[in-house]
């Protein structure tokens, strides 16, 4: 059967990035694992497809998750990739004001997940703050 795109995906093909500049700034937060991943591939395959400027970026805790993600073709060999840790907001304040400073224009899609436990939305309120459009899957 032919695989689908994950509803985040979607939504953004549909929504957000007809609606944005043409030059996109993306940051997948958890681009290593299942979900964001897929979710990395779908943004660069419709990217090509609608030949719109849509650079797409890797976040995570750990530079290994990320290398076997490319090793094991999850995300395209290049895809940078930006290190953080969401439980340290300096951390996360740091590396996102770092990302942002190169587009005006930027979308993070959170997909890191486990969700269940946490207690301090880090990464949501930086983007809150920081004004970063933000969809969490």
């Amino acid at each position: 059967s032919r695989r689908r795109p994950p509803v985040c995906v979607l939504l953004l093909s549909f929504i957000a990035l007809p609606n944005l500049c043409r030059a996109l700034n993306v940051l997948v937060v958890g681009g290593s694992g299942r979900v964001g991943g897929s979710t990395v591939r779908w943004l660069k395959t419709l990217s090509d497809r609608r030949q719109d400027a849509v650079e797409i970026a890797v976040g995570g805790r750990r530079r290994e998750s990320f290398e076997a993600a490319v090793r094991n073709k999850i995300v395209p060999r290049t895809t940078p990739y930006i290190q953080f840790d969401l439980e340290d907001p300096v951390a996360v304040s740091t590396a996102l004001q770092d990302w942002k400073a190169s587009d005006d224009e930027c979308l993070l899609v959170h997909t890191a997940g486990p969700f269940q436990g946490r207690t301090d939305p880090t990464l949501l309120r930086a983007c809150i703050d920081m004004q970063i459009p933000y969809v969490d899957v």
